[in-house]
C-alpha cells in the first residue's frame, strides 16, 4: 500500500522550482508524506515526511561568482528542510512513527547547462548552530576531465583543477571507467563554509553525446551521484519590454520547447539517517551558488522586427501572431509554444463592491496550436507573505457581475466584464476577486481599450534579460539497509 497524504495547495508551496538567470519566480513543495505497509497484516511501518521552511532568494545574476579582482559577485542561496521519521496531527502531536531505519537522500533534477556551473554545500541546523557537513561540491569538476595542479586560480597556494578542454573548445568530459579520484580542496572556492575536504572515490563517466551516471564517494560516507540524459523541456526566454530601452516594464517571455540535457543529482550524508522506533526529525540547509556564467545564444539576443524581403524569419514580432498549419515557429532551435507576460489588475471584495480592495499582478499566457488558433489562459501571481517569492496558479473560476459563475469566454472582449477567483482560493477565507476590465493579450500594448481602439503599438521589445528552467527538487527515503541510484522517473 502507497499513500500520499493530501495538503491543500493553498497552505503549502508546490515543488517547481523555476530557475532563470534571475532565477524569478520559486516555489518549493512545503510537504510530502507516505505510508507503507499493510497494518493489519503486521507488517512494519514505512513513515516519511519533508518540509521546506525557507529559501533565501530567487535569483542569481548571470555573472562569474568572482571578479577578476576576486571579490565575490554572487552569494549563495539556501534552502532549510525539515524531515522526519513521524506523521503529526493538526496540533503537532504524533500520531505514530517509521518501525524502521530510514536513509533521506536530497534530490535536484535541472538542466546540464545550469548543473554544470552549480556549487552544492550541505550543513545541519543544530540549535541555533548550522553545521557544514559536507565540502563544497562543485559539479563539472565532477562531470568534466581536469588538467591537476597547473593553476593556482584564486591565489591560496593551492593549485586548483583547471578543466580540459578539445580542439573545438568544448570541455572533456571524464573517464572514471578505470577509477579516479576528486578532491574538493582541488576546486575553487567559492566561499564555502568552513568544512574538511574530502577526497572522493569515482566510477563511471559520460558517453560524448553527455549521457551517463557518475557516482562519487567519500571514506566519512558522504556520497554524490548524477545522471544525465535528453528529455523534452519547456523553457522561457524573456525579453525587456517598455516604451524606450530606459523603460523595464514586465519581461515578455517566449515559451519555448526543446530537447536538452539534463541531470539528475543526488546527495547522501549519513547524518540524513533517522532512527526507527521513535519519533525524529532534522533540519537541514543546502546551500547553492553559481559559480560561472552561463554562456549561450539565448542570452542577451535582439529582439529583430526587420522584415527584409528575402528573409521574413527574421521578423521575430511574427512569434506574438498564432502560426497557421504547417508553420513552424523556431528560436534558436526551439519550438515556440506561445508566450506570457504580468500585467497589473484591480481586485475586489465581491463583484458588487463599489471600491477596489487594490490590486495584484495576473499572468496572460498564450498558447499555440498551430493550426492558426491560440488558447488564452490566466494565472494570478501572489506574494508569499514568508518569503520574497510569488506563487504562480491558476485562474479557472469565472463569475459575472451579478455574481453567476460562468465559464472563461473565448474572447478578449467577451472577459472584459468578468470576475476571477484563484482555483484554490475559492470559499475560503480572505478570497477575493480579480477584474479582467481592461487586461489585454498583447505584450506591445498597455491595455485592452488601446489594443482594440488605436491598433499601434506602445511597447517596443529589446533584448533577453533572462532564461526560465522548470526543476525539481525533492527528498527521497529508503530502508537504510537499501541503496538508491539516480535515474530519470526515478
Amino acid at each position: 500500500m502507497n499513500e500520499k497524504k493530501k495538503i491543500p495547495i493553498i497552505k503549502y508551496l508546490s515543488y517547481l522550482l523555476i530557475v532563470s538567470v534571475l532565477f524569478t519566480g520559486v516555489t518549493f513543495s512545503r510537504y510530502s508524506s507516505a505510508t507503507s505497509g499493510d497494518f493489519s497484516a503486521g507488517v512494519s511501518p514505512f513513515i516519511a515526511s519533508y518540509e521546506i521552511d525557507d529559501i533565501s532568494a530567487a535569483s542569481y545574476t548571470n555573472s562569474d561568482f568572482f571578479l577578476l579582482s576576486g571579490a565575490a559577485t554572487g552569494t549563495p542561496r539556501t534552502v532549510r528542510m525539515t524531515i522526519r521519521n513521524y506523521e503529526k496531527d493538526e496540533g503537532d502531536a504524533v500520531l505514530r512513527y517509521s518501525d524502521i531505519d530510514l536513509k533521506a537522500t536530497i534530490r535536484l533534477y535541472m538542466p546540464a547547462e545550469l548543473a554544470d556551473n552549480f556549487v552544492i554545500q550541505m550543513a545541519e541546523a543544530v540549535g541555533d548552530e548550522v553545521i557544514s557537513l559536507t565540502p563544497q561540491y562543485v559539479v563539472g569538476d565532477f562531470v568534466y576531465a581536469v588538467s591537476e595542479g597547473t593553476e593556482d586560480i584564486d591565489g591560496d597556494g593551492i593549485n586548483e583543477y583547471v578543466r580540459q578542454k578539445d580542439g573545438t573548445g568544448n570541455f572533456v568530459y571524464a573517464d572514471y571507467s578505470d577509477g579516479g579520484v576528486r578532491e574538493t580542496i582541488k576546486s575553487q572556492d567559492y566561499q564555502k563554509r568552513e568544512c574538511t575536504d574530502e577526497t572522493l572515490s569515482m566510477t563511471g563517466g559520460f558517453a560524448a553525446d553527455g549521457t551517463g551516471y557518475i557516482a562519487a564517494s567519500a571514506e566519512n560516507g558522504n556520497a554524490l551521484s548524477l545522471t544525465s540524459s535528453y528529455k523534452i523541456s519547456n523553457y522561457s526566454v524573456g525579453f525587456h519590454r517598455g516604451i524606450d530601452e530606459n523603460d523595464y516594464r514586465s519581461q515578455l517571455y517566449l515559451d519555448l520547447e526543446k530537447e536538452v540535457l539534463f541531470y539528475t543529482i543526488d546527495i547522501s550524508i549519513p547524518q540524513m539517517e533517522l532512527r526507527g522506533m521513535q519519533a525524529e526529525e532534522k533540519t537541514f540547509v543546502l546551500y547553492l551558488s553559481l559559480a560561472k556564467r552561463i554562456d549561450g545564444t539565448d542570452y542577451n539576443f535582439e529582439w529583430s522586427s526587420d522584415t527584409p524581403e528575402a528573409d521574413t524569419t527574421r521578423d521575430m514580432n511574427r512569434f506574438l501572431i498564432a502560426p497557421q498549419t504547417g508553420e513552424e515557429y523556431l528560436f534558436n532551435g526551439a519550438k515556440v509554444l506561445g508566450y506570457h507576460f504580468d500585467v497589473s489588475a484591480d481586485t475586489y471584495a465581491s463583484v458588487s463592491a463599489p471600491e477596489t480592495m487594490g490590486t495584484t499582478t495576473v499572468r496572460v499566457k498564450k498558447v499555440y496550436d498551430y493550426r492558426g488558433g491560440a488558447k488564452t489562459f490566466y494565472y494570478h501571481v501572489a506574494p508569499i507573505s514568508e518569503s520574497t517569492y510569488s506563487y504562480v496558479h491558476p485562474i479557472e473560476n469565472f463569475f459575472d457581475s451579478s455574481g453567476a459563475e460562468t465559464q472563461q469566454p473565448d474572447t478578449l472582449e467577451e472577459i472584459q466584464s468578468l470576475f476571477g477567483v484563484c482555483n484554490n482560493l475559492l470559499g475560503q477565507p480572505g478570497a477575493y476577486f480579480i477584474a479582467f476590465r481592461g487586461l489585454n493579450d498583447h505584450p506591445l500594448f498597455e491595455n485592452y481599450e488601446s489594443q482594440i481602439e488605436s491598433g499601434e503599438q506602445e511597447y517596443a521589445l529589446f533584448n533577453s534579460l533572462s532564461k526560465s528552467y522548470s526543476t525539481q527538487f525533492n527528498v527521497l527515503f529508503i530502508q537504510t539497509s537499501e541503496s538508491i541510484q539516480g535515474g530519470i522517473g526515478q
